[in-house]
């Protein structure tokens, strides 16, 4: 639920008539006798509405947290980002430096370890989580300030143009149309025209691919309906303009993005056309830089974790303090991290389940992705197709689905190359066009019949 942009006094009434209004809905569908009643959809109602009553009756919506909240998103990110990155530079370099470079001789119960002092191995590794550290970010910040590509109306488009000063604004970070802390994104009107050309170029040539050249058909004349996603233009109410094929408008920037994927809000950003590259490049090497982390400390930590269970038992968290997960406070943490004087046994406490679980969702989260690619389908698209699915199974109760043609797919393999690139890039901080400039194939003529 998104309130209107109203004043403070309208906004703080209108949360709470919606809490009233939704316990009002909540006890007369809870009493009604049509079995109609979701548990589940009524606790995220609730939920979401209490949520935001809370938020109003304790005087938060002052603080303008709703307005400003999505542009300091991406900062807790990249803050995230280099926490990890700092906390490798110093504390857990003694932890390679004992595993990989030290030598432990155990000689009738007395030990004597030799470490090295320029050890190839902490150099490699010191290397590594730099390189990854710049991949992440660079990606990250690409596909944060990269336009996704938008369609622009003739006159700007309402979220663009000041009538009282006649001026054209830049898109501003506020809004959720990229950059993050008030660094707002750069509004290039001629940018943006070009990649809609280019689009429909793109658009126009796999069509024309897609059929035999002994063809007497021409082109406009066949049912487009018959290929999913839809070849058709289509017309956008909200932005007054004509869009390509494969162009939605995202209802939290006010913009219509072409190949319109999702709206991300980590990036504060629309995922689309032109900045798919970046976001898939940043799924992937922080996938690799958390199973990489999680491969250095996986011995360290359980190491801790064994010693914890001989010592106290099985006891994460203990009213004194002996429990494995009983850490000092973030900001004890945090303070400590950048003094240099943080203990590895708990940073690697803090670090490891972290990257465990996010690794966890962005490998998922990237194996789907790429599914997408592969497919020719944006995220969109994909749940269109699903929901039709669904639709023709479980509601009309037809035995079987059969999916309409997907012009735009090329093949898994060239799929995934116009996605990505020419791979071996893919391993720079390179902001790669993958998609070639293609004006002069709208100029084409058609065959005639």
């Amino acid at each position: 639920m998104k309130a209107p942009h109203i004043d403070e006094d309208r906004f703080y009434q209108y949360y709470v008539n919606h809490w009233n209004q939704t316990f009002l809905d909540f006890r007369k569908d809870l009493l009604s006798t049509d079995n109609s009643f979701h548990a589940f959809q009524w606790t995220l109602r609730l939920l979401e509405a209490g949520f935001f009553y809370c938020y109003v009756k304790f005087g938060f919506y002052k603080l303008k947290i709703h307005i400003y909240w999505r542009s300091w998103v991406p900062a807790l990110a990249i803050i995230l980002i280099l926490m990890v990155i700092m906390s490798y530079y110093g504390s857990l370099r003694v932890v390679i430096k004992e595993r990989w470079c030290c030598i432990i001789l155990v000689q009738e119960e007395k030990s004597n370890s030799s470490c090295e002092d320029d050890c190839r191995w902490q150099l490699f590794h010191d290397f590594f989580v730099a390189y990854l550290g710049i991949m992440i970010i660079f990606n990250f910040l690409s596909a944060c300030f990269r336009s996704p590509g938008v369609v622009l109306s003739k006159d700007g488009g309402p979220e663009l143009e000041d009538k009282d000063q006649n001026k054209i604004k830049k898109w501003s970070s506020i809004n959720s149309s990229g950059g993050f802390c008030f660094i707002d994104p750069i509004l290039n009107i001629a940018r943006e025209q070009s990649l809609v050309r280019d689009y429909y170029a793109l658009v126009d040539l796999s069509q024309r691919n897609k059929f035999n050249d002994d063809d007497n058909d021409d082109i406009d004349s066949r049912n487009k309906d018959q290929y999913f996603p839809n070849t058709r233009e289509t017309f956008c109410r909200k932005c007054n303009t004509q869009r390509p094929p494969r162009c939605h408008h995202c209802s939290i920037c006010h913009r219509c993005i072409l190949q319109f994927d999702h709206h991300c809000v980590w990036l504060n950003n629309c995922v689309g056309y032109n900045n798919h590259r970046a976001f898939l490049l940043t799924l992937f090497y922080l996938s690799l830089g958390c199973w990489y982390g999680c491969l250095l400390l996986c011995q360290p930590f359980l190491g801790l974790l064994k010693r914890q269970v001989n010592n106290h038992g099985y006891h994460l968290i203990s009213d004194n303090k002996t429990g494995f997960l009983d850490l000092p406070p973030l900001s004890t943490i945090f303070s400590n991290l950048i003094n240099g004087s943080l203990e590895k046994e708990v940073i690697i406490k803090f670090i490891f389940p972290l990257l465990t679980a996010v690794g966890l969702l962005q490998t998922i989260f990237f194996g789907y992705h790429v599914l997408y690619v592969a497919s020719a389908l944006t995220t969109l698209e994909y749940k269109i197709l699903l929901d039709t699915q669904y639709n023709h199974i479980m509601v009309r109760n037809e035995s079987s689905f059969v999916a309409l043609p997907n012009i735009f797919c090329l093949g898994w393999y060239q799929n995934l190359k116009t996605a990505i690139g020419y791979f071996p890039l893919m391993f720079f901080p390179l902001q790669v066009d993958t998609r070639p400039k293609n004006h002069h194939i709208l100029n084409i003529p058609k065959k005639e019949t």
